[in-house]
């Protein structure tokens, strides 16, 4: 009975856990680093805080679009596109999410949210994007499921997430019409939950497509669950999708390679 019921674990795992696949296919993995065939690479992180080390840790892989979550002050966060990207830099900035990207902007919100920012821009391939970083509210730590109160914090959390998931749908429902979008962040819910239905069937989790190794990112230092992700419409190749340790955030960062060509 013992090992019948462990097989059943392992046929379940393999079907529908993420992390066997996202384990084999690091198997022939491409290198992290930039190859000249990926159009742009996105790279999304927390950066704990604010702390402006958190985000100085990207530079090394060559991000073409940066997607923030506790960003640092806009005034540093644009110092830092500027050194990036040069002539070409594009800085969007929230309450508490920020953009960077290499290209033109044409459009961006009237208003800031407190839970996301975006951004419509032109990438220096000719390519239009539409960008989205998101940072929902933190998750409840309780854990003393004995307690009724626990259950209903539990649940308005719940219930707060869907609602600013919600906000993210609506936005991209008017801003994202014929053009290709990436949505990512901190949404402070793990894989496969239920909220990114919102999402609606246009758009796919990157890191089902094309993960490789442990994707897990909370916490840096024992990632045990994916809060950090990204999402593309599927209209968007996902080349490759890995997660990596930090040294100045309690996250790690995602970064995904995404073929984008240009305008035909």
């Amino acid at each position: 009975m013992a090992l019948a019921l462990a097989a059943l674990w392992l046929c379940y795992l393999l079907v529908f856990g993420q992390e066997p696949r996202s384990l084999a296919r690091a198997l022939w993995a491409p290198s992290s680093e930039k190859a000249g065939g990926y159009a742009i690479r996105v790279i999304s992180l927390n950066c704990a805080g604010g702390d402006a080390s958190a985000a100085a840790e990207v530079a090394p892989y060559h991000p073409d679009i940066l997607l923030l979550q506790e960003a640092p002050p806009a005034e540093k966060a644009d110092e830092m596109g500027r050194e990036w990207f040069g002539a070409e830099a594009v800085m969007i900035s929230g309450w508490d999410t920020a953009i960077l990207a290499r290209g033109e902007l044409i459009t961006g919100p009237a208003r800031s949210a407190s839970h996301f920012t975006w951004a419509r821009i032109r990438l220096p391939s000719g390519s239009e994007i539409v960008l989205v970083s998101v940072r929902l509210s933190p998750p409840s730590l309780r854990f003393d499921l004995w307690s009724s109160e626990c259950w209903r914090e539990q649940a308005r959390v719940r219930h707060v997430h869907r609602t600013e998931m919600a906000d993210v749908a609506l936005a991209l429902r008017d801003a994202a019409r014929g053009v290709p979008v990436v949505v990512g962040g901190d949404f402070n819910a793990p894989g496969g939950d239920g909220i990114f239905r919102s999402l609606g069937p246009r758009m796919s989790d990157a890191f089902r497509e094309a993960g490789r190794g442990w994707g897990n990112t909370v916490s840096n230092e024992c990632p045990v669950l994916r809060f950090d992700q990204v999402w593309v419409s599927k209209d968007v190749p996902v080349v490759n999708v890995v997660a990596r340790k930090t040294q100045h955030s309690d996250h790690r960062m995602v970064i995904c390679d995404l073929e984008l060509g240009p305008e035909p």
